[in-house]
């Protein structure tokens, strides 16, 4: 799909334009134009003039643009593994029913993707350390 055929669907969908947009349902950080070789091959489906037969092409060729997303893995670690402060920048906004069992799920796992971050970086600083006493002992 090229940015021209993902504008026109996407005023199709919002012809207002004050839709929220998501991506496999996380929010979108920016779009980025590329050299089509620029990380590796990207890919494409190309249709046949009845528009009923898809044709997967990978290319290099030309440019393309990137979508970037976010997680709350991103969150975490934009808060520096601190759910207090982490906590306090996430809203749930349901327009229906719930007894709070699904806004907790949804707490529940902000709070796993920040202790998995915390975990990471505790796992990280510790080769850091074996890798300075390694240094300090060989003289590197």
């Amino acid at each position: 799909m090229t940015t021209k055929e993902l504008i026109e669907q996407l005023k199709r969908a919002d012809p207002t334009g004050e839709c929220h947009v998501r991506i496999n349902s996380e929010p979108v950080s920016g779009a980025w134009s590329l050299p089509g070789y620029w990380d590796g091959p990207y890919n494409y489906l190309e249709w046949d003039k009845d528009q009923k037969n898809p044709t997967w092409v990978q290319s290099t060729k030309g440019n393309k643009v990137d979508i970037g997303t976010l997680d709350l893995f991103w969150l975490a670690e934009y808060y520096n593994g601190n759910w207090k402060e982490m906590k306090k920048h996430i809203r749930v906004e349901y327009t229906y029913l719930d007894d709070g069992s699904r806004e907790q799920y949804f707490y529940k796992l902000a709070k796993k993707e920040c202790d998995e971050y915390n975990k990471i970086m505790k796992e990280v600083n510790e080769m850091g350390k074996k890798m300075k006493e390694n240094e300090d002992k060989n003289g590197s």
